[in-house]
């Protein structure tokens, strides 16, 4: 006979039940104890979602019997892909749910965007310097690019010599060039 409890146990995911009605945990698997501890009792809401009171919009009681939705756990601090069944559990109507940690996976995404967006702003400049315009022209839309990326105010270019004592001031970009209808340049001489 099939020892239901030894094969939750193998999984290597968190694999919880949780009664439809009180929604306290009935079971959790091993791996589930290892990560949350041995919480049979507790309510998903206050383990899961750190709250003393039953979620609003709990995905469990949407009704549809299987379902799948993304879920951040403010007490681990990551993110899950949630699987749930609606299931008898020792004869109560309880929630099986499968907790699959998707957390490296957002991370590897968030740097690839990072990364994507990083190399957007290296094209944008070097087609900016490669434009037939004075280099003091394209310089300053050079440093335009690179503050708004970073939502800077301004962007100061420096020149640095370890062995002096003081830095020298080369170049600027001022969001907020726009000084009675000045040109940048006009307006930037304003500023310093």
């Amino acid at each position: 006979m099939l020892d239901i409890y030894n094969v939750l146990d193998a999984i290597s995911e968190i694999v919880y039940v949780s009664d439809a009605e009180t929604h306290e945990i009935l079971y959790i698997n091993e791996t589930g104890k290892k990560i949350l501890g041995d919480c049979l009792g507790e309510t998903c809401y206050k383990l899961f979602h750190g709250k003393s009171a039953e979620c609003a919009n709990c995905p469990c009681l949407n009704g549809e019997g299987l379902s799948e939705y993304i879920h951040e756990n403010v007490m681990t601090e990551k993110a899950y892909i949630i699987k749930h069944k609606d299931t008898v559990w020792d004869g109560k109507k309880a929630y099986l749910d499968i907790a699959f940690n998707n957390t490296n996976t957002e991370e590897i995404q968030k740097r690839l965007e990072q990364r994507l967006d990083m190399e957007h702003i290296l094209v944008s400049c070097m087609v900016e310097m490669h434009k037939n315009k004075p280099f003091e022209e394209s310089f300053t839309n050079l440093l335009g690019i690179i503050g708004k990326y970073f939502e800077a105010d301004k962007v100061f270019v420096f020149s640095y010599d370890e062995n002096k004592l003081s830095n020298v001031f080369l170049k600027a970009w001022i969001q907020t060039l726009l000084i009675s209808g000045c040109r940048p340049m006009t307006a930037m001489k304003m500023l310093f």
